[in-house]
Formats: C-alpha cells, sequence, structure tokens
C-alpha cells in the first residue's frame, strides 16, 4: 500500500481507501458477514481511509454502524 502524509499532522494515509455507500443496502441487499469481510479485507490490506456518512445506508447511518463494527470487532 502506499501511504500519503495527511498536511502537516505526521498521519500517513493510505492512498486507497473505502467507500461504505455500498455496504449499507442501498444498492442492493448485503448482510453483516459480508459487510464485515469488505471493511476487514481493505483494512488488512493497508486502507486506513473510510468514507461513510450519516445518510449511508437503509436505515440511515447503516453503513456507519457496520463499518464501527468491523473495526472495533478486530481490536483496532
Amino acid at each position: 500500500m502506499l501511504y500519503r502524509d495527511f498536511g502537516k499532522t505526521g498521519w500517513k494515509i493510505s492512498a486507497v481507501g473505502l467507500g461504505t455507500w455500498n455496504i449499507g443496502n442501498q444498492w442492493g441487499e448485503i448482510d453483516e458477514a459480508t459487510s464485515w469481510a469488505i471493511v476487514r479485507t481493505a483494512f488488512d490490506n493497508g486502507a486506513n481511509i473510510f468514507d461513510s456518512a450519516e445518510s449511508y445506508g437503509i436505515p440511515n447511518g447503516l453503513s456507519e454502524e457496520r463499518l464501527g463494527t468491523a473495526l472495533s470487532e478486530s481490536g483496532s
């Protein structure tokens, strides 16, 4: 994974991130296990930036909930 400096913060941000709109069931039904696998695969391969928003998901916020669950269950 390539990383870029995030301004002058000293943080290294992955050049590739994951948009999470798709794990909120707005483009079709995705189960919890598949959502978790998508997020974990991105994270395990070095992604450390994720795009999420309150409006992502049916119901609103489902993508944020699934993202948080996937990252917290790993101890990340």
